[in-house]
């Protein structure tokens, strides 16, 4: 949709148009804004308590940090930043307390999967699906176990 046109919206967001416009000529703008967004998030809720996904000081913190910060540069980058979150959502996994059964991250990783699906051709971004997916099932299945009514 293009943000500057006419047909822009109810008539009450008519005058979000120019802002909107701003916005749509400065991504990295954006980006920046979703990446603090997501890491404020994340440190809110840790300070919050969610213990189960790490302590705020510590390797939980860094992993914690490396999941949302590199969004800033998802556009830039997309392969590398995707590759950086979603390994720090798996060390993230690894180094997190609580129930197994809960599993919790933030989602920069797959943010960073819709960056990559959305530069890039389909065979390139299936194989980021593939690997997203596989790496999130193998920590569910590594953190609850494997399901006996599909065990052979």
């Amino acid at each position: 949709m293009d943000w500057t046109s006419d047909r822009f919206g109810p008539v009450g967001l008519r005058g979000l148009r120019a802002p909107l416009a701003a916005l749509a000529a400065r991504p990295l703008l954006v980006d920046g804004a979703i990446a603090a967004g997501l890491t404020l998030l994340s440190v809110i809720t840790v300070l919050g308590g969610a213990g189960d996904i790490g302590a705020v000081g510590g390797v939980g913190f860094v992993f914690l940090l490396l999941e949302t910060a590199p969004l800033a540069l998802r556009r830039v980058w997309p392969v590398p930043v995707w590759a950086v979150t979603l390994a720090a959502t798996v060390g993230h996994f690894l180094v997190s307390t609580g129930s197994p059964s809960t599993i919790r991250a933030t989602l920069g990783a797959l943010i960073a999967l819709f960056t990559v699906s959305e530069r890039y051709d389909r065979r390139q971004s299936v194989w980021a699906l593939v690997v997203t997916f596989s790496v999130v099932a193998g920590i569910i299945v590594y953190r609850t176990g494997f399901p006996a009514g599909l065990g052979g």
